[in-house]
């Protein structure tokens, strides 16, 4: 496939195996025909009424479901694939152990991510379920009394995602790769002890915080902009590479072809020719990225 014209890659790291088909970045990676809102509040309320008919003794009603991604493995990492009508292409884990290792597959292959998401929070090794469960239920009433559930949820949770994002940035071939850190309550909870630690170490690893469980034009709108950040620097760099290389051109032709009394006025000339057309660069790389947008 050709590079310029594939889909926008993106690698998730999920803290659930069953996040991706619930929340709206179905709607952000193409689902946009499916009400995933709708369709969740609707698998809730038939989970209520079979827990109801179960009590009477009924047989319980079907559950509806949400599209599930492709199963598959990178390099003997099992994943999941989703591919939303032809926009993203998406690869998701729920392993943090596995993250670096298919990160670092990912690399060797020549498959660099356009954008990684890192969910905030995962399971501590071993918890049981009902640990989880206290810290499903304390996440829900986090907006109503912080400071209370806070250590219940890292009692459940540890936030490994700082500790991903500084694995991935030491990899070299991803340092111009966009990374967010994916939370809906965490970034609260990292603002809540007052120093600002927690969050300026996700800025000097040059993170960005990306907020879960927001409409879904948030979140498209997110990703796209994202993108647009890793394009537009990927854009600058070869365009400055083209001028280097002919600059370096135009240089070496002087000294063979130019009279030297003449050697100065033509790199002056050449390098009056090459800043005009670098102040045109930002211009074109907007035009460029509006296109890709469209397209």
């Amino acid at each position: 496939m050709n590079k310029n014209n594939r889909k926008p890659f993106i690698f998730f790291c999920d803290d659930k195996p069953t996040w991706t088909r619930k929340f709206g970045l179905l709607h952000a990676i193409g689902y946009e025909e499916i009400d995933v809102k709708g369709r969740i509040d609707e698998i809730e309320r038939v989970k209520k009424e079979n827990q109801l008919r179960a009590s009477k003794g009924h047989e319980p009603q079907p559950v509806p479901e949400l599209p599930a991604g492709e199963l598959d493995k990178i390099a003997d990492f099992p994943v999941e694939k989703f591919d939303g009508n032809g926009r993203f292409r998406v690869v998701t884990t729920n392993k943090a152990d596995h993250f670096q290792g298919i990160l670092n597959e990912l690399v060797r292959r020549g498959e660099i991510p356009d954008i990684v998401l890192i969910d905030l929070y995962h399971p501590h090794v071993g918890v049981d379920q009902g640990t989880l469960d206290a810290g499903d239920q304390a996440i829900k009433d986090l907006k109503c009394n912080i400071a209370t559930h806070t250590v219940t949820i890292e009692r459940a949770w540890e936030p490994l995602g700082y500790t991903l994002l500084a694995h991935a940035r030491e990899i070299p071939k991803l340092d111009n790769v966009p990374i967010a850190i994916y939370t809906e309550q965490g970034l609260t909870i990292a603002g809540e002890d007052g120093t600002g630690q927690k969050l300026n170490s996700v800025s000097r690893q040059n993170g960005d915080w990306f907020i879960k469980g927001q409409r879904f034009i948030y979140e498209k709108d997110k990703l796209r902009r994202m993108l647009d950040t890793k394009r537009y620097a990927d854009v600058t760099r070869h365009t400055l590479v083209a001028f280097a290389i002919i600059m370096f051109i135009a240089t070496v032709s002087a000294y063979w072809f130019v009279e030297p009394k003449h050697i100065g006025k033509v790199l002056t000339f050449g390098v009056g020719v090459a800043s005009f057309l670098l102040s045109f660069t930002p211009r074109f790389i907007s035009w460029w990225l509006k296109k890709k947008t469209r397209n």
